[in-house]
């Protein structure tokens, strides 16, 4: 990032920009880059309790920015929140649902390619 950041609880955000003021999501890859064309978004941390995670968090919680790190590979890909959920919401119907088995909860979300947001 530009400006020094400080990590919060994760509550409301990962991030603070010490500069802004802004705060921005994070969400980390363990692949690496060239292993996958997508981009994972997270619709439901929890299904069964109906947590949303992801994009929608990031804008409940006022996140400006929403970053997606492939640390394997070291890079970043850094989006806006609010125009990246209207793309996503717009589009949302041609993506099919992926659910990601964790200890205890179900995330749902969508493999996005990272083509397809480049703008």
């Amino acid at each position: 990032m530009p400006n020094p950041v400080e990590r919060t609880d994760g509550r409301k955000a990962d991030f603070i920009d010490l500069v802004t003021g802004e705060r921005i999501e994070l969400k980390t890859e363990t692949r690496d880059l060239t292993k996958t064309a997508n981009i994972f978004v997270e619709l439901y941390s929890d299904v069964a309790k109906g947590k949303v995670g992801g994009l929608q968090q990031a804008l409940s919680s006022g996140s400006s920015l929403y970053v997606c790190n492939f640390s394997a590979s070291s890079t970043a890909f850094v989006y806006e929140v609010e125009p990246l959920w209207a793309f996503i919401a717009s589009t949302l119907a041609n993506y099919s649902p992926v659910f990601v088995r964790n200890n205890g909860w179900v995330t749902l979300g969508i493999k996005v390619p990272r083509s397809s947001i480049q703008h």
